[in-house]
């Protein structure tokens, strides 16, 4: 993409497409936690803590994804890949950070008796683990990342079982 972003019209198409995305995140970031601040399920301190780190965590995500374009020119290519890592640490955690506020508020929708999709709440379990081991790959090159998955996919299933008892 980098190379794409050299050229014209590509470059401007580009730009604001993934400005655009970026303008998005935080709107959904702020409305997100706006109204999960109010909620009484989240009046917890731990949960107010989860809910802080995932608003950080995902203005950081818009920020990164401005900054790997802005950067992507050859003299800039240090940026352009501190900003490409910060953009999946970024992106992995706010998905580690952002499971269990969907949990904790589909386990309060049950528990006042709206309707939650349980395939729903299990295709974001997926795709948060799929979102984070994506993301580690890039930093795993050694013959050991494979027992690296095995402990983060362990992990992670931990997690899902500690927020189903919860």
């Amino acid at each position: 993409m980098s190379i794409l972003v050299a050229y014209s019209p590509m470059k401007y198409i580009i730009w604001v497409g993934f400005n655009s995305v970026a303008f998005l995140a935080m709107i959904t970031g702020f409305l997100g936690f706006n109204r999960w601040w109010k909620d009484p399920v989240f009046s917890t301190f731990g949960k107010k803590i989860v809910l802080i780190i995932w608003l950080l965590l995902t203005f950081t995500l818009a920020f990164s994804i401005s900054a790997d374009l802005m950067f992507s020119r050859h003299f800039d290519r240090p940026l352009h890949i501190f900003f490409g890592y910060f953009f999946f640490v970024s992106t992995a955690l706010g998905a580690l950070f952002g499971h269990p506020l969907i949990h904790w508020e589909s386990k309060a929708r049950r528990e006042r008796g709206q309707y939650v999709s349980e395939t729903g709440v299990r295709w974001l379990l997926i795709a948060m683990m799929t979102c984070f081991i994506l993301s580690l790959s890039l930093f795993n090159c050694s013959s050991a990342s494979f027992v690296k998955y095995i402990f983060v996919c362990i992990l992670l299933i931990i997690i899902y079982y500690v927020l189903n008892v919860l």
